[in-house]
């Protein structure tokens, strides 16, 4: 099954005022991140209960997606996912001509969300979370 990426969703409602602003997750970022994370996969639930003390470091400056987070760790648990860094999830980009020009790499450090990782398969193909008719499909 693929989702559609931010770019086919709804925009973000208008932020609250009240509302933790280092809480939100860019659109696309969290689309992404719903998509990878399979809620019947253990390890993916835990990191999915990390998503509300997520937030955006900075994230690539080509417009790619790539987003590197900070979590807030005294408020949340680590998932088990073994020590160090370790590719936690991966979604292929799915055109809506059957093509796969990139993937998603979703990365942990000591189990916490570290960074999404954008990556084209060639160098003359653009990837981006926000690309139009692509779809996640998750491996």
């Amino acid at each position: 099954m693929t989702e559609p990426l931010a770019a086919d969703l709804p925009a973000d409602p208008p932020a609250d005022p009240s509302a933790d602003a280092a809480t939100r997750l860019p659109a696309d970022v969290a689309a992404a991140l719903e998509t990878m994370l399979d809620p019947a996969r253990p390890v993916h639930v835990a990191l999915r209960r990390q998503l509300p003390h997520l937030s955006v470091l900075s994230r690539c400056s080509c417009g790619c997606g790539t987003a590197f987070f900070a979590v807030r760790t005294d408020e949340v648990e680590a998932a088990p996912t073994g020590p160090g860094t370790v590719v936690a999830a991966s979604a292929q980009f799915l055109t809506e001509a059957g093509e796969y020009p990139g993937e998603v790499l979703v990365f942990t450090q000591d189990g916490y969300l570290s960074w999404l990782e954008v990556c084209s398969w060639s160098d003359d193909t653009e990837v981006s979370l926000s690309v139009p008719g692509a779809s996640l499909s998750p491996c």
